[in-house]
């Protein structure tokens, strides 16, 4: 048993700087830097990127949702009316008040996190990419917790 598990580590080690190689001509690993760009300039186009459209159109509906509630809900409109004789004037002014704040706040965190996401994602889809098309190696333990290593190839 322990030869096995020894010449399971050394063939895991020798292809190890192979795994990308592995994958299928038409689907390529993705990069989740550029994810991560991409979701910090266009909203969901980091998703998009890595194979998960559903998630980024909800994390683009949850900003531009919170940038809608900062301009409308988020401004307060003061009107003052002053008369100068037979002159009336009326100023209108629109001030910020705390939700516009906490709102334009809101969509910059949910910002970052979808950046953040989409590089898990391309991860996932990396991890899934490689697992489909070439070799895995798994490490989990089973109930009475010692150590299983799992190593599958696929042909």
């Amino acid at each position: 048993m322990r030869m096995l598990i020894g010449i399971m580590l050394t063939l895991v080690m020798a292809h190890a700087s192979l795994a990308q190689e592995i994958a299928s001509p038409k689907a390529k690993p993705k990069e989740p830097s550029t994810a991560v760009l991409l979701s910090l300039l266009i909203p969901s186009t980091g998703h998009a990127y890595a194979g998960n459209w559903g998630r980024g159109v909800g994390f683009a509906a949850g900003r531009i949702g919170l940038v809608a509630l900062a301009f409308t809900a988020g401004v307060s409109e003061n009107t003052d009316t002053n008369s100068f004789g037979p002159i009336t004037v009326t100023v209108v002014s629109k001030e910020p008040n705390g939700l516009y704040y906490v709102s334009l706040l809101g969509a910059a965190a949910l910002g970052i996190w979808e950046a953040v996401d989409a590089s898990k994602t391309a991860q996932k889809y990396n991890a899934k990419l490689q697992e489909q098309n070439g070799l895995s190696l798994g490490l989990t333990a089973d109930p009475q917790g010692r150590a299983q290593i799992r190593l599958s190839y696929a042909f």
